[in-house]
């Protein structure tokens, strides 16, 4: 045997399968007729159409007034249940509707999306000058023009908001808010002081205006008990009911006592 013989290899040449005998490839075509089928089932079908909008919770809105807004979005956002813009669902209803106050939107399958709406419940009238009032809810936002104001209404005129207040637009703070309720509880139930309307005169001045006409001046950014304290102590023990008609003002904000104004009486 020659010596070239001994080193030579041997090659072998194994056949390629052809691709429709290899099980991979059934496995994926397999696959994507499953996933084209899902897809058509899921887009180009009615089943996962939105079919039924179920409003609750609306009480002085009408229900027809929401479904519509519901469908304007569907139309142009897509109604299949998968692809649903919940969130502009609900932007869009509270953008539309300053009296609602919480939205909440959630879907069921297959075809059904349910709004729960919160309207704004009034606690007051907030007025920015002598003939634009609105309704205002308990966190500070207003929602609603009014025309008349009702009487026994808990007034606030503002005379430091800058700018037009828009429907919606939160125009004074909560805790603010939460200070004038408590003062004129406080006022009504403890010291039979009926309010005619609240002003807030600047930042650390809010105006209470009795219906005899004398002022309280607060300042709700401090201790509201303890300024309340003060004029309690005042009116127990040093003036009398009789004597409240002739007071200008009672100033609560500074110190620690309630320092009071009577009117200059003329003498002839």
């Amino acid at each position: 045997m020659r010596k070239s013989q001994l080193y030579r290899k041997s090659h072998r040449y194994k056949r390629k399968k052809p691709i429709y005998r290899n099980r991979f490839f059934w496995f994926s075509i397999l696959f994507l007729i499953i996933v084209v089928g899902i897809c058509y089932f899921v887009f180009f079908t009615p089943t996962f159409k939105i079919k039924e909008i179920l409003i609750s919770g609306n009480q002085t809105i009408a229900t027809e007034d929401i479904e519509s807004i519901v469908q304007e979005v569907l139309a142009s956002e897509g109604d299949l249940f998968f692809i649903t813009n919940t969130n502009k669902v609900k932007m869009t209803i509270l953008l539309t509707h300053p009296e609602i106050g919480i939205v909440n939107v959630k879907m069921r399958l297959p075809d059904r999306i349910i709004v729960e709406i919160k309207e704004r419940q009034a606690v007051g009238v907030w007025c920015q000058n002598e003939n634009i009032c609105q309704k205002i809810d308990e966190e500070g936002v207003i929602f609603e023009n009014i025309g008349e104001i009702t009487q026994g209404s808990l007034i606030v005129k503002d005379f430091v908001f800058q700018g037009e207040a828009q429907l919606g637009e939160k125009v004074i703070e909560k805790d603010d808010l939460a200070s004038i309720f408590k003062i004129n509880s406080q006022l009504k139930d403890s010291l039979n002081i009926p309010v005619r309307e609240f002003v807030v005169s600047s930042e650390d001045k809010l105006t209470v205006v009795a219906e005899d006409g004398w002022e309280l001046y607060f300042d709700v950014k401090k201790d509201v008990e303890w300024q309340l304290t003060k004029l309690k102590t005042l009116l127990s023990g040093m003036i009398s009911f009789e004597q409240r008609k002739d007071l200008e003002y009672i100033e609560l904000r500074f110190g620690n006592f309630a320092n009071p104004k009577f009117k200059t009486i003329s003498t002839p």
